[in-house]
Parts: C-alpha cells; sequence; structure tokens
C-alpha cells in the first residue's frame, strides 16, 4: 500500500468521526470546540515521526503532484461542508505524517501476511498509531463529562472500521485486542 493511499483511508476516517461529532452537538458547538482545541494541537505529539523511517523520507519523489490531486479529489468526494473542511485538512496526525513525508508515493513496508498472521509491520504500525491518535484528539478536545463519553463512541466507529479496512487491505486478520 502506497503512503498517499494510506493517507486517503486515514482521511475518510477522521471526515467521518467528524461528521459523527456535528450530527452529535449542534455545528456552533463543534466549530467552536474544535477552534479552542486547535489551540492545544502541541500537546499531541505523534509517534509517526519517529516510526516514520527512510521508506518515505528523503529521495526524489515522483508524481508528488500527482498524489497531492489524489488526496483533494477524495477529500473533495467527502463532501463535508465547508467549516469542517478545514479542520479535516488541519488534523494534527495528519499533517505530522504528511510534513515529515517527502515520498508520498512510497510503499509502506508490510510484514507477513496469509491466512492467521498477526498485524506486525510498518503499515500496521502506522494503522495502530493513527486508531490511537485518534482517540487521543476526541479527548484533547476537552467535552463536558457528560458529552465526552458519547463524542468518543461516536468518533470511535470510523476509526474500528478504518482499522479493519486497513488490515484487511493488507490481507491481515482484522479481529485481536484493539
Amino acid at each position: 500500500m502506497k503512503l498517499v493511499e494510506f493517507l486517503v483511508s486515514l482521511l475518510e476516517a477522521h471526515a467521518q468521526a467528524l461528521t459523527r461529532l456535528a450530527a452529535l452537538m449542534s455545528e456552533e458547538s463543534l466549530l467552536e470546540v474544535l477552534e479552542r482545541a486547535g489551540e492545544r494541537e502541541d500537546e499531541l505529539e505523534s509517534k509517526a515521526l519517529k516510526s516514520m523511517p527512510h521508506w518515505a523520507r528523503g529521495g526524489h519523489p515522483t508524481g508528488v503532484a500527482a498524489a497531492y490531486a489524489q488526496l483533494e479529489t477524495a477529500v473533495r468526494g467527502f463532501g463535508l461542508p465547508q467549516f469542517l473542511l478545514f479542520h479535516l485538512w488541519t488534523y494534527p496526525h495528519y499533517r505530522a505524517l504528511i510534513e515529515n513525508a517527502t515520498d508520498l508515493n512510497a510503499l509502506i513496508p508490510e510484514g507477513p501476511s496469509g491466512e492467521g498472521a498477526q498485524p506486525s509491520g510498518m503499515a500496521s504500525l502506522l494503522i495502530d498509531e493513527s486508531v490511537e491518535q485518534a482517540r487521543l484528539w476526541v479527548r484533547s478536545l476537552r467535552l463536558a463529562p457528560d458529552l465526552s463519553a458519547r463524542a468518543e463512541k461516536a468518533a470511535e466507529v470510523p476509526w474500528l472500521k478504518f482499522r479493519a479496512a486497513m488490515l484487511a487491505k493488507l490481507g491481515k486478520r482484522r479481529l485481536g485486542a484493539v
């Protein structure tokens, strides 16, 4: 799987999470929460920077314009309201990955696959880390306690689907500890 394909799926999961949060809260409330959270983004430190080795850095990337166009086309297809588009593109985990990758067409190294194979390798690490970063991001919104648990549950569904779809794409067993 190419990094750009992974990023499209990551943005799609986050778009769905944003949509679910917008359904849970009013647009005004969500926008206010997102803007407050944006001021605290530095609190979320992505491990992705530490785990992204040479396969996505350096070298002379080819087709980088096409990769960015693929990301933009996918995001347009999500049909998000304008006020959520900004918050989709500024999602901290996505930004950490995209700002530190020079080759969006790089293949993410995979671990062993086949019947009964356990998730391992860089791709699985990025998948699991993305799900964890999504959980941390929702918690960073600092919602009222009564709303926080419902928001975490609502936002978790797209990320569990993301994990299952990505592992299936890699030919890995999708069930297991999450």
